[in-house]
């Protein structure tokens, strides 16, 4: 499941930025398939949160912080699907997008320091770093340009 929210990630990027960041269909593709990526994390952490607790390495089953990630996941994904799907203009899109982003640049850093700790080795390293500093990266990227595109202050 994780994945396949890292493709839906890739997708949403890919298309977002084809359409053109800027635009309001690049912005509703990116928030619509953060949406999904978000939703699927709530379900991942939530819902099957015993299967997830193997994956994570806990041997005792699941922890109440994976709780509260997956409900970070959904506050994150239920304003990404909203603005994807109604007019509250480029800021509620850029702001969804910004919130999100900062929430990956977070797991981004503490996965790095756990690197760092010792705690993470090897491709679970590279993958818990890499993948969502780059997701985050690429959102504060699309972010600088739709505020930009869009006039918004102070850009």
């Amino acid at each position: 499941m994780q994945q396949t929210g890292y493709l839906l990630a890739g997708v949403g990027v890919f298309f977002g930025f084809l359409l053109g960041i800027g635009s309001v269909a690049g912005q509703r593709v990116l928030c619509a398939s953060l949406a999904a990526v978000g939703l699927l994390a709530f379900i991942r952490h939530n819902v099957t949160a015993a299967s997830d607790a193997i994956r994570l390495g806990f041997d005792g089953g699941h922890r109440g912080f994976q709780y509260e990630v997956g409900f970070a996941n959904l506050a994150f994904a239920v304003p990404c699907l909203v603005v994807a799907f109604v007019d509250w203009g480029a800021g509620g899109r850029l702001a969804a997008l910004l919130t999100f982003s900062v929430y990956l640049l977070s797991v981004a850093a503490y996965h790095a320091l756990r690197t760092v700790r010792g705690e993470l080795r090897g491709a679970n390293a590279v993958i818990a770093v890499g993948a969502s500093g780059s997701l985050a990266a690429i959102l504060l990227i699309a972010v600088g340009v739709g505020v930009h595109g869009s006039g918004l202050w102070p850009f």
